[in-house]
């Protein structure tokens, strides 16, 4: 059964008042729909499958089976948007791995909540075993702003001085759902049903997101998103890893 593309949906409610304001426009560059493709309906370089099951409704990917695509991003400026769900949320399981998996630092699924390691914790637990979610992270390369929804949601922001969400491997490589070869094993199976890339970073204040629950995320191609600069995140928490 084809899984639903929740993304869709979001952005009416909120591109009247986007239309209003002043504006910055963030404009979709990759856009893999999965659906029996892995190409780029924008033309651009298809992802690569490193070992699930394509079908009409999506690519299962097993642990350690999640895509991957190079040469589709600024290295240090994007905005990402993962539909997808994943089978096992207990412990860490990754989500996005930024430095061609020769590092543990990258985000993920910690027991329920999204987090970037090393970095800060923002909400509490909202996501389930087989709950369908829509993931959107951005960062903006002109001040090292990262922030990331769950079903927009904020539940990470914080800036990345480190340069730890920096594409920075060969081709600007991202990998998808897969971990790193230096800890490893911290991955889930699931699905995947679209991965969009865009130029250009949101931050929290443009994003049309909320950081108290529940929220909008809008499409951000086609849309003027409101020109307000985030003026430094800072995360709600610090919090250890492994102890």
């Amino acid at each position: 059964m084809k899984l639903p593309r929740i993304g869709l949906t979001w952005s009416a409610a909120i591109a009247a008042a986007l239309l209003s304001v002043p504006a910055l426009a963030v404009t979709l560059t990759h856009d893999y729909t999965l659906q029996n493709t892995l190409s780029d309906s924008l033309g651009g370089p298809a992802l690569v499958n490193n070992g699930g099951t394509l079908t009409a409704s999506g690519l299962m990917f097993g642990p350690g089976q999640g895509p991957s695509v190079v040469s589709a991003l600024n290295s240090d400026t994007y905005t990402i948007d993962m539909q997808f769900h994943f089978d096992d949320v207990t412990g860490y399981r990754r989500v996005l791995d930024f430095k061609d998996r020769s590092s543990d630092r990258g985000l993920y699924i910690h027991d329920g909540q999204l987090v970037f390691y090393p970095g800060q914790l923002t909400s509490s637990p909202v996501i389930g075993a087989g709950e369908n979610l829509d993931v959107l992270v951005s960062r903006n390369g002109a001040n090292g702003n990262f922030v990331g929804f769950v079903n927009g949601t904020e539940q990470v922001a914080f800036n990345d001085a480190g340069g730890n969400a920096i594409f920075d491997g060969t081709g600007n490589i991202a990998y998808f759902f897969k971990d790193d070869t230096v800890h490893g094993g911290e991955e889930s199976g699931g699905v995947v049903t679209e991965i969009k890339l865009y130029s250009g970073a949101l931050d929290a204040t443009n994003s049309g997101c909320t950081s108290t629950g529940g929220g909008a995320v809008p499409e951000p191609a086609n849309v003027l998103l409101v020109g307000l600069s985030l003026l430094g995140i800072v995360g709600r928490s610090s919090w250890r890893r492994r102890a």
